[in-house]
């Protein structure tokens, strides 16, 4: 078993370093990704879907849904981030996102509404050309305390991103 494990931690390491010149990140290409959202000891659902404006320069919208406790939150942001070309299969990225955020406690009915701007910054990891692997950092400030955390409420929030991207 041993003798394998080296074979397979080079393949690991050195997938990413491969070149990489079809990524389809250039003007015209289309990006559709969904989100596991961790922040504050909740888990979130995020979807969104982007088009690359210019070659390596992406405009999109993105939805949150949160409902897994007494709070139901949404959220609705516009995006734009820029893929830094690395020639390999393993693309830094960064960005902000402007929106809007609301959620309501299902007990008493008092909700909150205010919007929302986050920087991101993140990795993606092509398993295929038309395939990636996301993690991202997001940092969001809000006008109101629309976001979630522990069945409170915060006008702040860092949150880790983790989600699979379909470019087409």
């Amino acid at each position: 078993m041993r003798k394998f494990l080296l074979p397979l931690l080079l393949c690991v390491l050195l997938l990413p370093a491969l070149r990489a010149d079809d990524l389809k990140i250039d003007r015209g290409f289309y990006e559709l990704s969904g989100f596991m959202v961790l922040s504050g000891g909740n888990v979130d659902l995020e979807f969104g879907f982007g088009q690359f404006y210019f070659d390596n320069f992406q405009i999109g919208v993105r939805g949150l849904w949160h409902d897994q406790s007494l709070i139901e939150r949404r959220a609705f942001n516009v995006y734009s981030y820029y893929v830094i070309d690395t020639n390999t299969w393993l693309l830094p990225y960064a960005g902000a996102s402007l929106g809007f955020g609301y959620w309501k406690l299902d007990e008493t009915g008092q909700e909150a509404t205010g919007g929302e701007f986050r920087m991101l910054s993140g990795l993606k990891w092509f398993v295929s050309e038309s395939t990636a692997l996301n993690a991202e950092l997001s940092f969001g400030f809000s006008t109101d305390e629309t976001f979630v955390s522990d069945d409170s409420s915060s006008d702040t929030e860092v949150a880790f991103n983790l989600g699979i991207s379909f470019f087409f």
